[in-house]
């Protein structure tokens, strides 16, 4: 009987988010350093395998096996105007976690026995 194979914890996952065009990476020359939104560290802290990647343009993150919530291009902001700070940007993708709805119940109408 064959021994199961430990998967190689740098092997990106099919399922995977590349920091690299990302607007909140924030980089040290071409190397990045961090996350503006503070997504990294809290993926660190869930045990999320964090790969250090480069290519010809730049030195990056991929959080492997996840989708970061926070990850957006430049041009997702195109629907905010030109002049949105990276302080505007956050704030924009910070709003757009939020629920965008509202449950009206008219109470009068239940009782005990229809439920």
């Amino acid at each position: 009987m064959s021994q199961p194979v430990e998967p190689n914890p740098n092997t990106i996952s099919r399922i995977h988010t590349a920091c690299k065009e990302c607007v909140f990476a924030l980089y040290n020359d071409k190397t990045q350093v961090g996350c503006e939104m503070g997504l990294l560290d809290k993926y660190k802290s869930k045990d999320t395998t964090i790969i250090e990647a480069y290519d010809e343009d730049k030195e990056f993150y991929i959080l492997n096996n996840r989708k970061c919530i926070g990850f957006r291009k430049n041009s997702w902001f195109n629907k905010f105007g030109d002049n949105l700070t990276l302080q505007d940007k956050k704030e924009k993708v910070l709003d757009s976690f939020k629920l965008r709805y509202m449950l009206l119940m008219d109470l009068k109408r239940f009782t005990t026995d229809s439920l």
